[in-house]
């Protein structure tokens, strides 16, 4: 048959092709394998990083404008706004209201939705947008209810009953006397009969199909809890500061209220937790999610803009400052839901405004740490770096790449107190790895490069606290290049056509400000890779047909695959100066192996990577809407 004879010679040109190209990497490989390569690289990517920096911290500092009229207006870059142009491709495939109304009519479950406003001294302008923005929404089975907090000006309350009397959907009371948010907010609840709440300050404003998208959520059954990701309005009324928010991670809500605008959840369950508390004023957002996540069933966030945030003077969208006691408030929120769970643990600032750590206790249950190693002189830094920790009951397990001229590692070994695993045969991560966690004796293990080094002294015990709960699988670290640039926080996966490090290369990221905290992740890197040794023999350990590369990520997700969670914790912070003994990228065979395997992964968004970011690289930037 013609047809089948195509197929072949398809077959067998795709055959040469894989060929050829297996060639040129292994031709590629010995070139960066090379010293002057490596050296080069090393110092460009230093360099690279520290260029990145430096253009952002000139971006935002007033010696910008003297930087352009330096460099003269022909060759200074045009302004850009990358949020205004990806806005701009979102917006223009958007369906029309009438669409969206007739997609609603035709959905089973149709809830009321009752948007809760509380109000207190409003800018008029503000609140008549606000509102408008309810008003205006293609949902029409909504209800607002409002409660003014005892707002001096007679304005307020003819306002609010002017727009009651127009719209029956709309609700108001008011307080005598000013008790603040939580009590305005539960008051205006004892008007809602909506079977979702949702809420909307007074100064911002809801997309027009914000209240669609949401019950559009609920159509699959059973939501008890949904949030958005968001913006913000700068004082021009301009939209900016995108929010893109990962899935449900219960690990990062623990350290920051995450969830933001916009919130809804059952009236039910509210009424089951007990609305908000007046004694966490400032963060009752926060306190009244950890008590609805400890009840909800299933919780869903939204990957759509659904909220505005008003920017202004008293808003924390534009100084966190502003509200100071908001950080106590909401360090009392968290500090009340260890206590319900009985969480072992104290609650600490973290390093970003409105955030925190969990500091767990910790038994300290033994661990053995294993490290692969052919190199003496990297080993030594490593035993000397490792003297940082503090950690009573540590076993250190050194599997040698035993190779020609490798005395000089031996002998270090010779006179280090370890348990020594020799290897020989072509590198292998996965095989050298297995046979180090054979030798092991302890019940937790910890993968280590022998490239890296510890930077805090408590890092081994977050780590070994993380694992003895039932519920972790793998615990990761953030790990640092020499020069303080970020190397790994998390594996996302489907990035670069398989998985990759986001904001490798960079000292911050602003679209992803919660790199920084521990939050729950898809895959962590091998090169620093915490798990208990039951479940890694019950998982039959690393794959040794993933020699090199996505070995790591293939065992976190088959963690994954077993009902485990994969964390990453930024105190558990190394520097690692990566591929300082063997070359570094990955190979066509490789890909196509870890493809097959999990494919049907990779071809979906990974849940803790926001789908607005672009996955061909691994700088955190928003992608070309229309490519993505």
């Amino acid at each position: 048959m013609p047809e089948d004879n195509d197929l072949w010679s398809l077959e067998q040109e795709i055959k040469f092709l894989d060929l050829r190209l297996s060639q040129q990497e292994q031709r590629l490989g010995r070139v960066e394998a090379s010293v002057i390569f490596r050296f080069n690289r090393r110092v460009g990517g230093i360099l690279g990083s520290l260029k990145k920096t430096a253009g952002q911290l000139l971006l935002h500092s007033p010696f910008h404008r003297y930087y352009v009229r330096l460099k003269g207006p022909d060759k200074a870059p045009p302004p850009r706004d990358p949020y205004a142009e990806w806005l701009a491709g979102q917006q223009a495939p958007l369906p029309s209201l009438l669409w969206h109304q007739q997609e609603a009519a035709r959905w089973t479950f149709q809830p009321v939705v009752t948007v809760l406003m509380s109000t207190y001294r409003p800018k008029k302008e503000w609140l008549e947008r606000a509102i408008a923005s309810v008003k205006a929404q293609s949902y029409e089975k909504w209800q607002l209810s409002v409660c003014d907090d005892a707002s001096e000006e007679p304005w307020v309350r003819e306002y609010l009953e002017s727009q009651s009397r127009a719209d029956p959907r709309i609700r108001v009371a008011f307080r005598e006397s000013n008790g603040g948010i939580s009590a305005a907010f539960n008051t205006a609840g004892q008007l809602a009969t909506g079977d979702y709440v949702t809420f909307l300050d007074h100064d911002d404003e809801l997309d027009p199909y914000a209240l669609h998208y949401l019950v559009e959520a609920c159509q699959q059954g059973g939501v008890d809890v949904l949030y958005s990701d968001e913006d913000c309005l700068n004082p021009s009324g301009e939209r900016c500061m995108p929010g893109f928010k990962p899935d449900w991670s219960p690990e990062l809500l623990d350290s920051r209220m995450y969830f933001g605008h916009l919130l809804a959840a059952t009236r039910r369950l509210i009424d089951e937790v007990g609305w908000f508390s007046s004694d966490c004023d400032g963060a009752q957002d926060y306190d009244l999610v950890l008590r609805l996540v400890e009840r909800a069933h299933k919780i869903v966030h939204i990957r759509r803009i659904l909220y505005h945030w008003r920017q202004h003077p008293q808003s924390t969208a534009m100084d966190p400052k502003s509200k100071p006691y908001a950080q106590e408030a909401g360090r009392l929120a968290l500090a009340r839901a260890v206590s319900r769970r009985r969480i072992d643990a104290t609650v600490e600032d973290a390093p970003l405004p409105f955030a925190y750590y969990l500091h767990r206790s910790t038994a300290h249950p033994p661990v053995s740490l294993v490290v692969l190693t052919r190199d003496a002189r990297l080993l030594s830094i490593f035993l000397e770096g490792r003297k940082i920790t503090r950690y009573p009951a540590v076993e250190l397990v050194v599997v040698e790449h035993a190779h020609p001229g490798g005395q000089e590692l031996s002998r270090l070994l010779d006179a280090t107190d370890c348990v020594r695993v020799r290897y020989e045969g072509p590198f292998n991560f996965s095989r050298m790895s297995n046979l180090g966690a054979q030798g092991a004796g302890a019940g937790l293990l910890v993968f280590l490069n022998d490239d890296v080094t510890p930077l805090r002294p408590d890092w081994l015990e977050v780590m070994a606290a993380h694992l003895e709960r039932p519920e972790i699988g793998v615990v990761g670290g953030r790990l640092l290049y020499p020069s303080g640039a970020m190397q790994h926080a998390g594996v996302v996966l489907g990035m670069g056509g398989g998985a990759g490090h986001p904001g490798s290369g960079v000292f911050s990221a602003d679209l992803m400000y919660y790199l920084q905290l521990p939050r729950d992740v898809s895959a962590v890197t091998g090169a620093c890779l915490g798990i208990r040794k039951d479940l890694f023999q019950e998982l039959g350990g690393f794959d040794e047909s993933f020699p090199v590369n996505y070995n790591d990520v293939d065992l976190c997700l088959r963690v994954r695959e077993h009902g485990y969670r994969v964390l990453v914790d930024p105190r558990v912070e190394l520097t690692h100066l990566e591929s300082a003994t063997r070359t570094g990228g990955t190979t066509f065979a490789e890909r196509q192996h870890f493809r097959r395997r999990w494919g049907h992964l990779l071809r979906q968004p990974d849940p803790y990577y926001p789908e607005a970011f672009a996955r061909d690289t691994e700088e955190v930037r928003l992608a070309n809407p229309q490519v993505r």
